[in-house]
């Protein structure tokens, strides 16, 4: 069952970086799900608990954040403010995406705690 949530997870991170995620989910909030996932197996759980419990946390407001901008940007136009636009860009979110990515890998496959 573990293997099976690592599959998903490596999936969905790949769907959020290839841009293929549905239309009103960005790829910032979709690449969450494989934080969510990773809490389901135990090893990476306990990874994340033992050393970089607050990475996660800091990763979902960040994430959050993103997600508002975007809706905010699309709303304002031209008028958004400078961190509005900065927070709701693609560059950003493709940023956040491999930030994401290099933590989910480091839970699953380094191991932090054992």
């Amino acid at each position: 069952m573990e293997n099976i949530l690592i599959v998903l997870s490596i999936l969905i991170l790949g769907s959020a970086l290839g841009g293929t995620q549905l239309p009103k989910l960005p790829g910032a909030i979709l690449s969450l799900g494989a934080l969510v996932l990773a809490l389901f197996n135990s090893h990476a759980r306990d990874n994340m608990m033992a050393v970089f419990f607050i990475i996660p946390v800091v990763l979902v407001v960040i994430g959050v954040a993103t997600y508002l901008a975007e809706k905010k940007l699309v709303t304002e136009g031209d008028n958004a403010s400078k961190n509005t636009k900065l927070m709701g860009g693609s560059i950003f979110q493709v940023i956040f995406i491999f930030i994401v990515t290099i933590y989910f890998v480091s839970t699953f496959f380094f191991p932090h705690f054992s």
